[in-house]
């Protein structure tokens, strides 16, 4: 975890899977590094994806276990069937990723040793989107999971405090609990994004009861 910063700024893009058990790879189909990664353990350990732009060959790199080239749309999405399951994800603010990531952790070890899919991180350039989790923000992003049918939110819950603690931002698409309050004061022009929904949905044709209760 020393290294993030330096992986996240060396590569196009880095995404960074902290396993807390030796299952915990799979439930991602994680491809097995056991041959040639860095380090003996098979938990606690870091799983990293990194992609560049290059104009290298393919051949060039078939000796290399590990890499491989190709056109972006077969490299850069992947393909990772995984178990059912529900995530959470924040963004926070760069500089306190690492320490988020941290807590995180020590949160599963300690108190959740049953939570074992994988922690992701990754790393997003700011934006200025009115609700975008990166709005005039470069940011960390972290990412929970639980297995469906389970009941993972006190798990979730936890995470969420220590993601709220640095003023973190959801993942719209993803678990979260916040309410209105909780939203408006994440977001410095969220009055303005409210009006603008009001502008071209007044009838609130496109609004179901979660939007309704916060951005209605």
């Amino acid at each position: 975890m020393s290294h993030l910063e330096d992986l996240c700024s060396a590569n196009r893009s880095a995404r960074i899977f902290w396993c807390p058990t030796e299952h915990s790879a799979s439930l991602y189909s994680l491809p097995d590094t056991s041959t040639f990664g860095v380090t003996s353990k098979n938990s606690d350990v870091c799983e990293i994806r990194t992609l560049n732009v290059t104009t290298a060959q393919p051949e060039s790199v078939a000796e290399n276990p590990g890499e491989r080239i190709g056109p972006s749309y077969r490299i850069f999405p992947g393909s990772i069937p995984m178990p059912n399951h529900n995530e959470c994800e924040y963004a926070v603010p760069h500089e306190e990723g690492p320490n988020v990531l941290r807590e995180i952790r020590r949160l599963i070890q300690t108190k959740y040793p049953d939570q074992i899919f994988p922690v992701e991180y990754r790393t997003v350039a700011a934006d200025e989107i009115l609700l975008s989790p990166y709005h005039l923000m470069k940011t960390a992003m972290i990412s929970v999971s639980g297995a469906a049918g389970e009941d993972y939110w006190p798990f979730i819950r936890d995470c969420e405090a220590i993601f709220s603690a640095v003023k973190g931002r959801p993942h719209w698409g993803k678990l979260n609990s916040l309410d209105r309050a909780h939203i408006e004061a994440l977001y410095p022009r969220y009055g303005d994004f409210v009006k603008q929904r009001e502008a071209f949905d007044p009838k609130g044709i496109f609004l179901n009861e979660y939007l309704r209760e916060r951005f209605a």
